[in-house]
């Protein structure tokens, strides 16, 4: 009796410890499972709130507004204020995100190109030495503060996700602009010189033109989209239609060529992604582009300069390219550092070197020429090199996801035409505009995992 009480006792103390060590198993697993818990509800809360932040920096970026003056020579007028407040209020929910993500996205900094840092350093050199610093920084943070959310985006979802993003802007504002437009044409199209111009809630018909051209684009219907009869895709499709009728309104001519050039970067784009070999990708894209450097020259200087004399007119058929004669020679006044970050999209310089011609010019009208007067020739060659080689990766690598390669075709065929349109307007790039916002966003490479990535031969 004495021995089987002792085994009871020992069988009970037992069964208290394995309840004990149960108990504590399942209160350590219900603490990480509410941990997790914790750490997805914050994730996805960050995650809303960068598709939030991105879609304010891309309006921001178009400076869209209600009541805008017809007349382009009372746009000198607008005050600032209401952008300042939109680009500023993005700083705090950025840093916002940052904290929330665990600084995630800025790991991803270490895979930047030399290219990169390169032009990073002459921009910081023509800040540190420029002909008005306080214009300069201004113009840095402005940029920063604008790009920063639509990196992080980009970085946090891929390419995929930020064609979305920039589609379902663009089908808003298509619709809005249209809208607005109708409910209030003396806002909505312009008078004076440009009477009857379409530019809706943008401040200028130029600027209208190339976002709807770049729109456009960013609408078109992908090739593996099913079913076809849902609401979104025919209001997409709507917008997508809507879009090319605000370019005729507009009367862009740089619009309506950029939409075209848009449409064939793309063709070239989804027939490069084709071929198999990344080898020959690659030589078929080079041997493209020195035909297309030829085409733009002997098509675009020879022949086209040589029509545009016969009618009296420059090259650009506006007196673009008297613009660009002017404000040429004053690049090799500081060949290195530049006049400064930012320094000529206040204009005030920009109508000194053009004091010649009779008509008032406040802005580049090309920006390489803004590029190479803002930051010198070193910085300008290295910016652009880095745009290239980006151009060229997402190019050349083609990954096998489907939703992957087509976003990333249309990403190339968007970057291609904001370059292109960079030869006659300014503002494209490091500027707190709407072809930069875009151009940011279709800048970070996707990190491909080893299933999706393409097959070489």
């Amino acid at each position: 009796m004495p021995d089987c009480e002792v085994g009871m006792d020992g069988a009970t103390k037992m069964n208290a410890q394995d309840a004990d060590r149960i108990d504590r198993w399942r209160e350590h697993r219900e603490r990480g499972d509410l941990q997790r818990r914790s750490v997805i509800s914050v994730q996805r809360a960050a995650d809303v709130l960068l598709w939030v932040l991105a879609s304010a920096a891309l309006l921001r970026g178009t400076q869209m507004w209600y009541g805008y003056p017809s007349s382009q020579a009372e746009n000198e007028t607008i005050s600032p204020v209401n952008m300042q407040i939109m680009l500023y209020a993005l700083a705090p929910f950025t840093l916002l995100i940052i904290a929330m993500t665990g600084g995630a996205a800025l790991r991803r900094l270490h895979t930047t190109s030399a290219a990169l840092i390169g032009s990073v350093a002459f921009i910081i050199i023509s800040v540190v030495t420029s002909t008005d610093i306080v214009a300069s920084l201004r113009g840095i943070t402005a940029t920063l503060l604008i790009s920063a959310p639509l990196l992080i985006f980009a970085w946090r979802f891929g390419s995929v996700e930020s064609i979305r993003l920039l589609r379902n802007f663009a089908v808003a504002a298509v619709i809005i602009n249209i809208v607005y437009a109708v409910v209030f044409p003396h806002y909505g199209f312009m008078s004076g010189s440009l009477e009857g111009t379409m530019r809706g809630m943008f401040s200028h018909k130029n600027l209208f033109g190339q976002a709807m051209a770049v729109y456009f684009i960013a609408l078109l219907p992908s090739p593996y989209e099913r079913p076809f009869l849902r609401w979104p895709f025919i209001l997409r499709m709507f917008a997508c239609l809507g879009a090319i009728g605000c370019i005729v309104a507009a009367r862009s001519s740089t619009a309506i060529v950029q939409a075209g050039v848009g449409v064939i970067f793309l063709l070239f784009s989804a027939g490069v992604s084709t071929i198999p070999a990344r080898s020959l990708r690659s030589k078929i894209i080079v041997v493209a582009l020195m035909l297309l450097v030829a085409i733009l020259f002997f098509g675009g200087l020879v022949v086209a300069s040589s029509v545009a004399a016969g009618l009296g007119k420059d090259l650009t058929l506006s007196g673009r390219s008297d613009v660009w004669a002017a404000l040429i020679p004053h690049i090799f006044d500081r060949p290195f550092t530049g006049y400064g970050f930012a320094v000529m999209r206040g204009g005030d310089l920009v109508s000194q070197f053009t004091s010649n011609l009779n008509w008032g010019v406040r802005s580049t009208h090309n920006s390489y020429i803004e590029l190479l007067l803002n930051i010198g020739i070193p910085g300008g060659i290295a910016w652009i090199a880095f745009l290239l080689g980006r151009v060229f990766s997402k190019l050349t690598t083609v990954p096998s996801d489907p939703a992957m390669r087509v976003a990333r075709n249309r990403q190339v065929a968007i970057m291609l035409m904001i370059l292109f349109g960079a030869i006659t307007e300014a503002g494209q790039m490091l500027a707190p505009l709407a072809m930069w916002t875009i151009l940011v966003l279709m800048l970070p490479l996707d990190r491909i995992k080893r299933d999706q990535a393409e097959s070489r031969f």
